[in-house]
C-alpha cells in the first residue's frame, strides 16, 4: 500500500476513515468522508486491512469489533505520535438489562476453547446422542454442534430469566456471536488503545457501561444518498429497507416484534427486502 498524502486544509487534523471493502459499511464510509470534507477537514477513506503506511492524526474505524483487533499492532508500530483512535460500532450486542451472571456466562461461551470443552463433555454427549450405527461413535462435528446448542440455550434461559420476558433480540443461534463481541470489547479495553467509542443506541451504551467502557451516543443521521422528500402525500407509516438473508435470523424476529407493536398502536410496517 502506498503512503497516503493528506493535503492541508483550514483544520490541522487529518482524519482517516477505515472500513472493509465490499462490506455493509463501505458505503457509509464514503458518506462520512464526504461529510467531513464538507466541514473543511481533509479526510480519506481506506478500504483495506493494511494501515501501516497511512499518516493520520485521527483514525475512525467503522467496523465490527471482530475485525478491530487486527489493527492494534499496526497502530502501535506507526512512527511518531500515536494517533487518536475512534470506533463507530453498529453491530448488535444484545439487550442491556441482562444480569451480570448471564453476561459473564455469555462471555465465557463467547471466547471458550471449543475442542477442550468438547473433550470435557464427551461422556455426557455420548449418553445424550445415540449412535446411528451400532458400535460406531457419533461424529465429533455433530456432537460439537449439539454442545454449542445446549450451552447457547442455557445462556439464553439465564438471559430471559434476568430480563423477565422473552426478548426477540435473543436467539440461540445469535448468542455465541453476540457474546463473543461483548468479550472482545472487554478484552480490547483492558488494553486501552481505543480512545473513543461511538454507538447508535442507548441500549449499547448502557450495556458497555457494565463493562466499564465509556461510549458516546451518536445518531446515525441522514445522507442525501438515502433519499429525499418528494413532497408527496405519505402512504407508508414505517418502512424497513434491508436484506433478510435466512429464515429464523435475528433481524426477522426483531421485525416481527416491531410489526406487532406498531399494529397494536395503529401503524403498519412495510418491509422491502429486494432491489434495495
Amino acid at each position: 500500500m502506498q503512503n497516503s498524502s493528506f493535503k492541508k486544509s483550514q483544520y490541522d487534523k487529518r482524519i482517516c476513515v477505515v472500513t472493509q471493502k465490499d462490506s455493509l459499511y463501505s458505503g457509509l464510509g464514503h458518506m462520512v468522508v464526504e461529510t467531513l470534507r464538507g466541514m473543511s477537514f481533509f479526510s480519506e477513506l481506506i478500504l483495506s486491512d493494511d494501515i501501516s503506511n497511512v499518516d493520520a492524526d485521527i483514525f475512525l474505524f467503522i467496523c465490527d469489533i471482530l475485525h478491530l483487533e487486527r489493527f492494534e499492532a499496526q497502530i502501535k508500530n506507526l512512527p511518531g505520535k500515536k494517533p487518536v483512535i475512534a470506533l463507530w460500532y453498529l453491530e448488535p450486542l444484545g439487550p442491556d438489562n441482562v444480569s451480570e451472571s448471564a453476561l459473564k456466562n455469555a462471555a465465557v461461551l463467547g471466547c471458550c476453547d471449543w475442542p477442550d470443552i468438547l473433550t470435557e463433555n464427551l461422556p455426557f454427549l455420548k449418553k445424550l446422542i445415540p449412535s446411528r450405527v451400532p458400535g460406531r461413535k457419533p461424529h465429533k462435528g455433530f456432537m460439537l454442534s449439539v454442545l454449542r446448542f445446549i450451552l447457547s440455550m442455557r445462556v439464553k434461559k439465564q438471559m430471559i430469566n434476568s430480563l423477565g420476558y422473552e426478548c426477540p433480540n435473543i436467539d440461540s443461534r445469535d448468542i455465541y456471536y453476540m457474546s463473543y463481541r461483548y468479550e472482545l470489547f472487554r478484552r480490547n479495553f483492558q488494553r486501552p488503545w481505543v480512545d473513543f467509542v461511538f454507538v447508535g443506541t442507548h441500549s449499547k451504551q448502557r450495556l458497555l457501561e457494565k463493562a466499564k467502557i465509556s461510549t458516546t451516543y451518536v445518531r446515525v443521521g441522514h445522507h442525501s444518498d438515502w433519499g429525499y422528500s418528494m413532497s408527496l402525500q405519505r402512504d407508508i407509516d414505517v418502512v424497513f429497507l434491508g436484506h433478510l438473508h435466512k429464515k429464523g435470523c435475528r433481524r426477522i424476529a426483531v421485525l416481527k416484534y416491531l410489526k406487532e407493536r406498531l399494529e397494536a398502536n395503529g401503524y403498519k410496517l412495510k418491509i422491502v427486502n429486494k432491489n434495495c
